[in-house]
């Protein structure tokens, strides 16, 4: 629902970008809407965070904005950077995005930011730094409702938490994901989890036992 909510905000936005006060009437009649989908959300799934991070758009002033759209190509950055294997900028885009929006009440980008961060520490070997900002731009995610952002995140999370040999939680994320992923028909992320699965089958198994010389 929030992708829905989110085109009225980032609609409106984009009028006052454009026109300025010119285009009130239109730029108030999507944010009311946004206000009323954003209650209509909270009242059928009791997901509040949505409604926070509405009426704090709707909230903000000029300067808001700005920050807003600067913490949007902070994030652009981040993935750039990502995509070239420059960690330590990616880290740093990744952050910025996240001081941006935090403030706002920017959630979504603020699970954006520390996605990117957590990615970027990943990618430094900073394993432990990594799994706590993946972890919690998952719970936002799934606090806004976004639930294919969040499976994406637990895929590379559950994998990271193997490796710092955090079993139990990790074992939990892989079936959740694997049940979750099934039910959205996410052929990628079926793919994901069952390789999990099996490496978290491997990592089970004990090794047998040599005989004595």
């Amino acid at each position: 629902m929030i992708p829905i909510i989110d085109s009225d905000l980032e609609g409106s936005l984009a009028l006052w970008e454009k026109d300025g006060e010119a285009k009130r009437t239109e730029i108030d009649s999507l944010i009311a809407r946004a206000v009323a989908g954003a209650h209509a959300a909270v009242a059928a799934t009791g997901r509040r965070r949505v409604l926070d991070y509405v009426t704090r758009f709707a909230g903000w002033r000029e300067a808001d904005k700005k920050a807003f759209r600067s913490g949007q190509r902070a994030h652009g950055d981040a993935m750039k950077a990502m995509r070239t294997q420059n960690f330590p900028a990616a880290l740093e885009h990744g952050r910025r995005c996240l001081a941006l929006a935090e403030p706002l009440g920017d959630w979504w980008g603020t699970a954006m930011g520390l996605q990117a961060e957590g990615m970027a520490l990943g990618g430094l070997g900073k394993k432990e730094e990594a799994a706590t900002s993946l972890s919690r731009a998952r719970l936002i995610y799934r606090e806004l409702g976004l639930t294919s952002s969040a499976l994406r995140i637990e895929a590379d999370l559950a994998a990271l938490l193997l490796e710092l040999g955090r079993r139990p939680r990790a074992e939990a994320m892989i079936r959740d994901g694997q049940a979750t992923a099934a039910r959205l028909e996410n052929d990628p992320l079926i793919g994901k989890f069952e390789t999990l699965s099996q490496l978290l089958e491997k990592k089970s198994e004990k090794p047998t036992s040599r005989p004595g010389r």
